[in-house]
């Protein structure tokens, strides 16, 4: 038996009860000994602590994880960054984790979700604990009879909201934007392999960082968009790397220093998982290169970089610089078989390529639409890129699939698609 309706909407749902293990901070609690405030302290690197408290309600560093993350990094080290913070030297504290993806991305209407991996909301505390949860246009908010309510979410600067329809919550700063994260950290052994951050949880080990910047999720959102974009949302396995820099920041009191914390995934991993995909999709003969992923896929905890393991979509791991390695480079399509690529199987780009190409200063014959009952002409290939909104945008890239496929189909026509094999 299990419940069905849980109290307080707790029904699994929640972006942040995502079990971690660990803690990634570039901030500490500097109060004094027996202050009732906290007081809050800038590191200059990343710490990684243990997601518990100690005697003194501390989050506990985790100085093995720090240790395999380089030998330097010592609790004399770490006890020097508390104290010189964003003026230390250098090295005193890592600036760079490597992390891999746990979970792919699941479908969420033309956009993606990332469970397990990373969510945002706007949210207001009390000290009762969460008092509402919002995600700009629906908010959660608990009531005095012990139930929640669905209420909307203005919070202050929303876009296309007036000031007068604020939330007053939000006015009265009582609400911050959210971000959590979710990875699987990894470092290089001496043999060069990755090997789990904390080696007695193994690759079962999930690390978070939280950030109540409003910058940072944009940011870490497009990365992954465009990553699960081009992999059809199976992004697990792709490997990244998170890290800090010291920024100047302008406040009203002049100009400070802070962190920031840049996040990027490997460009040499999401070329090779698109080659992989794509020669999947040849060999089984898929039906449609738009189709929706299969239910989101965990990695195999025992080791995400085993390609023998039971994710058979897990493509070997290249940790070569995306800079330097040529090979890196390559376009995803420069090693597929010889022969006519069906319009299934081929991206936006090829199709818009071959079919400019195959109907020369004659387009507009080929490439048409209907609409109120009358047949419209399409003489710039580029018309199929240019839909003022999302769902324009994916209409037109639909009749382009559809023209192709007509063409594909018609006898004694000689229309093939041919791969891009440069950036497109």
């Amino acid at each position: 038996m299990r419940i069905k309706k849980r109290r307080f909407g707790r029904n699994g749902e929640s972006a942040y009860a995502t079990g971690a293990t660990h803690v990634i901070k570039i901030g500490f609690d500097a109060r004094a000994a027996g202050a009732a405030y906290p007081k809050p302290g800038k590191l200059p690197g990343f710490l990684i602590c243990r997601d518990t408290l100690d005697g003194n309600n501390q989050l506990i560093v985790d100085f093995n994880c720090m240790k395999n993350i380089g030998e330097q990094y010592t609790p004399e080290t770490i006890d020097k960054a508390k104290k010189t913070q964003l003026k230390s030297a250098e090295n005193l504290l890592p600036t760079e984790l490597f992390f891999v993806i746990a979970y792919n991305a699941k479908p969420a209407g033309i956009s993606w979700e990332y469970p397990g991996t990373f969510a945002e909301s706007y949210e207001c505390w009390r000290k009762e604990g969460l008092f509402c949860q919002g995600d700009g246009e629906q908010a959660s908010r608990r009531q005095e009879n012990g139930t929640r309510a669905v209420l909307p979410c203005v919070p202050v600067g929303r876009e296309d909201a007036a000031v007068e329809n604020f939330c007053p919550q939000s006015v009265a700063h009582e609400c911050k934007a959210h971000s959590r994260l979710l990875l699987c950290l990894y470092f290089l052994g001496a043999d060069g392999r990755p090997e789990p951050l904390n080696k007695s949880l193994g690759w079962q080990a999930r690390y978070r960082f939280d950030t109540s910047s409003e910058y940072y999720a944009p940011r870490v959102l497009a990365e992954l968009d465009q990553a699960a974009n081009r992999l059809d949302g199976r992004i697990s396995g792709i490997t990244g790397a998170l890290s800090f820099l010291k920024q100047k920041k302008r406040h009203a009191g002049g100009v400070g220093i802070t962190g920031q914390v840049l996040f990027a995934l490997s460009e040499a991993d999401i070329s090779e998982r698109e080659r992989v995909l794509f020669n999947q999709r040849i060999e089984e003969k898929r039906t449609s290169l738009l189709a929706a992923p299969p239910a989101a896929e965990c990695l195999d905890i025992r080791n995400p970089f085993d390609n023998s393991g039971t994710n058979a979509l897990l493509a070997p791991v290249e940790l070569d610089n995306p800079e330097t390695d040529s090979k890196a480079q390559e376009s995803p399509f420069g090693d597929t078989p010889d022969g006519v690529i069906q319009v299934a199987d081929a991206s936006d780009e090829d199709l818009a390529d071959s079919l400019a190409a195959f109907a020369g200063n004659r387009l507009s014959e080929y490439a048409y639409y209907n609409y109120g009952g009358e047949d419209y002409a399409i003489d710039d290939i580029n018309w199929f890129f240019e839909g003022e909104t999302g769902a324009k945008d994916k209409a037109r890239r639909k009749l382009l699939r559809k023209i192709c496929t007509n063409l594909q189909e018609t006898p004694n026509t000689t229309f093939t698609i041919i791969a891009c094999k440069e950036d497109c």
